[in-house]
């Protein structure tokens, strides 16, 4: 899963880059001012942004332009993520409170992507190498049922 922080706020971009990691995710990308989102955007690789609304140059209309670009036909578009200060009133459809907190991030990203979370389940709970050795055993039996599948047809 691709996550972009959109914040000028170093600890918040701090703390989500130490958070996601965590949770077994790849480390996020940083995007500190409008020019760095837009930069960030243009890849197309994204599946997550987390923006803090209050980044500086960042008003309505330039938010929807930039959802609006990002949500173009050639890529699906990323899932946008408000981040909200104590009094900030959400936008959009999915917010979190800052300071981003494990559990409610954790919890948000696994509504998102079943599959993300499904994956850093298994190796938090089988750790790296039993998460190897269940996909050894299940090409070992794609195999198997393979060799099956021919023998049927013959």
């Amino acid at each position: 899963m691709n996550i972009l922080i959109a914040d000028d706020d170093a600890v918040s971009c701090a703390l989500a880059g130490a958070l996601l990691p965590r949770l077994g995710l790849a480390a996020p990308r940083i995007a500190r001012d409008t020019a760095a989102l837009d930069k960030a955007l243009a890849v197309g690789d994204l599946d997550v942004v987390l923006v803090d609304l209050r980044l500086p140059g960042l008003d309505a209309p330039k938010l929807a332009a930039l959802r609006n670009d990002a949500e173009g036909p050639a890529a699906a578009p990323p899932i946008w993520i408000e981040l909200l200060g104590t009094t900030a009133a959400a936008s959009l459809p999915v917010a979190l409170r800052k300071p981003l907190q494990r559990d409610a991030l954790w919890a948000l990203l696994q509504q998102l992507d079943h599959h993300t979370a499904t994956w850093a389940d298994l190796i938090r709970l089988f750790g790296a190498g039993g998460v190897r050795e269940m996909l050894d055993a299940l090409k070992g039996d794609l195999r198997v049922q393979r060799e099956v599948l021919a023998q049927d047809t013959v």
